[in-house]
C-alpha cells in the first residue's frame, strides 16, 4: 500500500511545525537563563567559544630589493605561491617544523627545514623572521593583527 499525502497536507504540516520551532525558541526565554535550548536553539554558542591559539608562521622582511615596513605575513605571501604554482599548506607544515627545530635547539633540523621554506623564494634573496603568534582567528579577521607575537629567529637566505 502507497501512502501520499495531498500538497495541502504537507503544506500545512511543514508550517505547523515550523510554528512548533518558533514557539519553542520563544518559549525558550522563559525556560533557560541563557536563552538556550539545546539542540533546538543553540545560536549563542559561537559567540562564547573563543578559539585564541599558539601558532607558527612567517613575516617577510625583504624580499629582492624591496624592504617591507610592515613586514608581510605569510598569508599575504600569495604572490610567491602563484609564481611557483605551489600550495601555501605545504609551507604551513614546513613553517611549524622549522619553529619546532628552532624551539628544540637542533641545526640540523633548522637547515634542512629553512632549505625547504626557502625553495619558495627561487635564489631571490629574502630576510624573514619565524614568529610563535597567540592568534584568535575572530580578531584577526577584524584587525588583522595577533593577540601576541614573538620572534623566534630571524634567517637571511644569502647566509647560512
Amino acid at each position: 500500500m502507497h501512502f501520499s499525502l495531498d500538497y495541502r497536507t504537507k503544506k500545512l504540516a511543514v508550517l505547523a511545525s515550523l510554528a512548533v520551532y518558533a514557539a519553542i525558541g520563544i518559549s525558550a526565554h522563559w525556560l533557560t537563563t541563557n536563552d538556550e535550548l539545546y539542540p533546538v536553539f543553540s545560536w549563542n554558542l559561537f559567540a562564547y567559544v573563543p578559539n585564541p591559539k599558539i601558532e607558527y608562521t612567517i613575516a617577510l622582511l625583504s624580499f629582492g630589493k624591496t624592504h617591507y615596513n610592515p613586514p608581510l605575513q605569510f598569508n599575504e605571501l600569495g604572490f610567491l605561491f602563484k609564481q611557483n604554482s605551489e600550495s601555501p599548506i605545504k609551507y604551513y607544515v614546513v613553517i611549524n617544523r622549522l619553529a619546532a627545530a628552532i624551539m628544540q635547539k637542533d641545526p640540523a633540523a633548522q637547515e634542512t627545514y629553512r632549505q625547504q621554506l626557502e625553495a619558495i623564494f627561487q635564489k631571490t634573496p629574502a630576510q624573514y623572521e619565524v614568529l610563535k603568534v597567540k592568534n584568535d582567528p575572530l580578531a584577526f579577521w577584524y584587525t588583522k593583527t595577533y593577540v601576541s607575537s614573538s620572534v623566534l629567529a630571524t634567517f637571511d637566505t644569502t647566509k647560512p
